[in-house]
C-alpha cells in the first residue's frame, strides 16, 4: 500500500516547524510521499517549509481565493488530487500545519489500512480522540470504529473515499471546512480512530479561520489530555480493537453498526 501525506501551510512558522519536524519523523516507519501545499503570502513561513525541501515535496501555491477557508478547501484538494491521482497512492493522510502528530502515526494507519481495505465500509482513519489518557498502555495501541466524518486536524481518506468524493464534487464549497462538506458520506461507513491521541492542536493563535482563538478551549485542552506524545512508538505492531465510547469528542460520534448502514446512506441522500 502507498501512504501519501498531506500537510496544507499558509502562514504559521513556529507551529509548522513542529508540525513538520513529526510528519518527517512519522515517515521514517512507513514508506509514504510527505507533499506540502504550501501557499504563497508569508515569507517566514515558505523559510520553514524550505528548510525541509530535501525530506517532503513541496507545492507553492498562489491564493486561490480572497476567502481564507476557499483557499484552505482547495488546497487540501489540490493536495489529494496530486497524491491520489498523480502518484497513485493508496490512502492519504491530511495533518494541518498547527498540528503535531505522533511519531507511529503512519504506522497506525498502515496497520488500518492493511486490516480493513477489503471492507467496503471503511472510509479512513481519525488520529484524534478526547478519551483522558491513562497509565494502561494497551490502550495506547487501540482503536474503535466510530461512524462519523474526518477529524480535519489529522485524518486520513481512503482512495475509495476521494473517488466519490471526488465524483460528487465534494469539499470544494466556501462555506463550510472540508471535513464537514464530506462528513454525511464518511458516516454511510467507519473511521478506525485511535483510543488515545496520536495528534497534538495548536491551532488557537490569531490564523485560526474557524477554530475557537484560545488555547484552554476542551477543544484543546481534552485532545491534548489524550495525546500519546511525539515521539511515541510501538516496538512491533500490537494495535487492537477495544471498542470504547467517543460521543466525548462529539455527540454523534457514536459506535459503528452494520445494521444502521441504510439509515446513514438515507441521511446522505437526502441531505
Amino acid at each position: 500500500m502507498k501512504i501519501g501525506l498531506l500537510v496544507n501551510a499558509f502562514a504559521r512558522t513556529k507551529e509548522l516547524d513542529a508540525c513538520l519536524a513529526s510528519v518527517v519523523g512519522a515517515s521514517e516507519a512507513v514508506n509514504v510521499i510527505p507533499l506540502v501545499v504550501h501557499q504563497i503570502g508569508v515569507k517566514e513561513s515558505i523559510a520553514v517549509s524550505k528548510k525541509y525541501r530535501e525530506l517532503v515535496k513541496i507545492k507553492y501555491v498562489e491564493p486561490h481565493s480572497n476567502n481564507p477557508l476557499a483557499c484552505i478547501n482547495h488546497n487540501r484538494y489540490l493536495g489529494l488530487e496530486c497524491l491520489f491521482d498523480e502518484h497513485g497512492v493508496d490512502a492519504v493522510l491530511s495533518v494541518e500545519d498547527d498540528v503535531e502528530i505522533s511519531r507511529d502515526s503512519a504506522l497506525f494507519c498502515a496497520f488500518a489500512i492493511d486490516k480493513y481495505w477489503g471492507n467496503p465500509n471503511f472510509r479512513g482513519v481519525n488520529l484524534g480522540s478526547r478519551i483522558p489518557k491513562t497509565s494502561e498502555s494497551r490502550v495506547r495501541n487501540s482503536f474503535s470504529l466510530v461512524r462519523y466524518g474526518l477529524h480535519g486536524q489529522a485524518g486520513l481518506l481512503t482512495s475509495t473515499s476521494w473517488k466519490y468524493i471526488k465524483k460528487y464534487n465534494l469539499g470544494l464549497g466556501a462555506l463550510d471546512g472540508f471535513d464537514a462538506q464530506i462528513e454525511s458520506y464518511l458516516k454511510t461507513g467507519f473511521m478506525v480512530t485511535s483510543n488515545y491521541s496520536r495528534y497534538l492542536d495548536r491551532g488557537f493563535d490569531s490564523f485560526a479561520t474557524h477554530a475557537p482563538k484560545n488555547s484552554e478551549d476542551p477543544a484543546f485542552t481534552l485532545t491534548k489530555n489524550s495525546y500519546i506524545g511525539r515521539d511515541y512508538m510501538v516496538s512491533s505492531v500490537p494495535y487492537s480493537l477495544i471498542q470504547m465510547d467517543h460521543t466525548c469528542w462529539r455527540r454523534d460520534a457514536v459506535t459503528y453498526r452494520r445494521i444502521d448502514k441504510l439509515k446513514y446512506w438515507l441521511k446522505h441522500e437526502l441531505g
